[in-house]
């Protein structure tokens, strides 16, 4: 009966397992014209000209936005002309584990007096344990598709960088209320 059941399980196993789709491995060949618009959609996405500003100012309010965000668990590092984070996270599964980091480069390229912000988050995991079946996990570094991230990322410095050049929120209030 023992050896009936485990016979049972292992085909039940086999099966089941059988019938997964890992989609890491699926491979969508573009043509050029389609490789070159996703370049262009994604250059769009990730860059913002912000007129008549420093491009310290848009450093300094991008700066900002990591601290607030989870100042505790990102590590920054500032050059000359951009400021780049780093945020480890981890996710515990029943019979797995996956670890992973979020790496954020945003360089601001002052030209005349207008700068140019161009955002990219690429992120790595690894799983230990059972092998996931689907899209549980990003590709092993792997920039973060879509178009939503960037842009709410990219509004929120906008709205920083506006508030920290008008002197703050606080000040921006007095002088509504002045007039």
């Amino acid at each position: 009966m023992r050896k009936l059941l485990l016979i049972l399980f292992c085909i039940v196993f086999v099966s089941v397992s059988a019938c997964a789709k890992y989609s890491r491995y699926d491979v969508q060949l573009l043509t050029r014209e389609e490789a070159l618009k996703a370049t262009d959609e994604r250059i769009a996405a990730t860059t913002r000209i912000f007129e008549n500003v420093k491009g310290e100012n848009v450093l300094i309010a991008v700066d900002k936005i990591f601290r607030l965000c989870d100042g505790s668990d990102f590590k920054l590092n500032h050059t000359e002309s951009a400021v780049t984070g780093s945020r480890r996270w981890s996710i515990y599964l029943v019979l797995n584990a996956v670890f992973g980091v979020d790496n954020w480069i945003v360089t601001a390229d002052q030209i005349d007096d207008n700068v140019k912000v161009t955002v990219l988050v690429n992120s790595s995991a690894t799983t230990i344990g059972v092998p996931l079946v689907g899209d549980a996990v990003p590709d092993i570094n792997s920039t973060i598709p879509g178009n939503a991230l960037y842009a709410v990322f990219l509004i929120v410095s906008a709205t920083c960088l506006e508030n920290q050049l008008n002197g703050g929120i606080a000040k921006q209030r007095k002088r509504k209320l002045k007039n």
